[in-house]
């Protein structure tokens, strides 16, 4: 991703668009609102799409600390016994 510093956006806008920044105008939002909006929007449109990348998916696996009993890798059949017991002789 590349780093460019953009102050200013300058666009043509077809009829349908026009008539779109006409109507939000008319109901208070500036130019520069309409364009800082749109573009928060797509950002998290984008964002929300992106896959993610195997090293962001390790560091949010280790990022937090496991859920359960601290002997459950070891005593995970005794552990499945139990809930099993607790479930079906209620």
């Amino acid at each position: 991703m590349s780093k460019l510093k953009i102050d200013r956006i300058t666009s043509r806008l077809n009829n349908e668009l026009q008539e779109k920044v006409s109507f939000l105008l008319g109901n208070g939002y500036s130019q520069a609102e309409i364009i800082k909006l749109g573009l928060e929007l797509l950002y998290d449109k984008v964002l929300a799409n992106k896959k993610p990348s195997i090293p962001g998916l390790l560091k949010s696996l280790f990022a937090e600390k496991g859920i359960g009993p601290e002997d459950l890798s070891t005593n995970y059949k005794e552990h499945y016994k139990d809930l099993m017991l607790e479930k079906y002789n209620r």
